[in-house]
């Protein structure tokens, strides 16, 4: 994923559809919905990622990687717990599961 600093504090939100990208099952609930909120205030973003959905059978991803854009940041912590960055990146487990990522710039 790639985050883009905003340039001003405020709220905004994107969306990610994750389904086999082949059958319908999509209509009966076989995917992932994930709704992202990016928060800036001052130097702090904040990424929040809540899931729906009830999964697919040829789901894979294992993990996401954040790069960030715009700026630098100088820590990272995920849920609460402190994460490694890697230059303007961070990585993290993630199978479809809600999380609180935030960056301090």
């Amino acid at each position: 994923l790639e985050v883009f600093v905003p340039a001003e504090d405020g709220r905004f939100v994107s969306e990610l559809h994750e389904d086999d990208g082949v059958t319908t099952r999509r209509e009966q609930g076989r995917h992932w919905h994930t709704t992202f909120v990016l928060e800036r205030s001052g130097a702090t973003l904040t990424l929040r990622g809540t899931v729906a959905g009830s999964g697919f059978d040829e789901f894979r991803r294992e993990a996401f990687r954040v790069v960030v854009r715009g700026a630098a940041p100088k820590r990272a912590s995920l849920d609460g717990g402190a994460l490694p960055l890697e230059g303007s990146a961070v990585e993290f487990p993630n199978r479809a599961e809600d999380f609180e990522l935030r960056l301090e710039l």
